[in-house]
């Protein structure tokens, strides 16, 4: 369970501070409620906390430590390409929504490895891929940032496969 003041990472929609639990009522429905300010500003979002697919989107911050081996296991992570444009659709939408940091370190790593080997023969990626690649980065530049409490310029440089 979070509590108030907690800073989480919240599927796509990144880093966020837990500003308060509370009951609210929606239509007619009152629930109890996570309400999730996102750092990076933005209107709250309100999860239900008996909800357990939306609060399965929120875990807490990566440590220190394992935001440092995250970054050491980089030049390691398997990183294999979905030939298949739905289904690698598909994968990269469930990663983002989920937040994993090992998974989204991934999902960045495939698409820049294939945006490696298309440059060589004069292609590019898609739209998509490279939009899901922008939005895996900005998360992980966020979450890495403030767990190491460096720039995000910076961060950005350990990031680059």
């Amino acid at each position: 369970m979070f509590t108030v003041g907690e800073r989480v990472m919240y599927g796509p929609s990144g880093a966020c501070r837990v500003t308060d639990i509370r009951r609210e009522t929606f239509g007619e429905v009152e629930r109890e409620y996570f309400v999730l300010e996102p750092l990076a500003g933005g209107s709250s979002i309100f999860v239900p906390t008996d909800s357990e697919q939306l609060t399965a989107r929120m875990r807490a911050l990566l440590t220190p430590d394992e935001a440092k081996q995250l970054l050491r296991d980089l030049p390691t992570l398997e990183s294999p390409w979905i030939e298949d444009n739905r289904e690698r659709s598909a994968r990269f939408q469930r990663t983002l929504n989920e937040g994993d940091a090992r998974d989204l370190l991934v999902l960045a790593r495939a698409v820049s490895l294939r945006r490696q080997a298309l440059r060589a023969s004069g292609k590019k990626n898609l739209t998509a891929d490279e939009n899901a690649f922008k939005r895996a980065e900005r998360i992980l530049v966020e979450e890495l940032s403030l767990v190491l409490e460096q720039p995000k310029d910076e961060v950005l440089t350990l990031l680059q496969v």
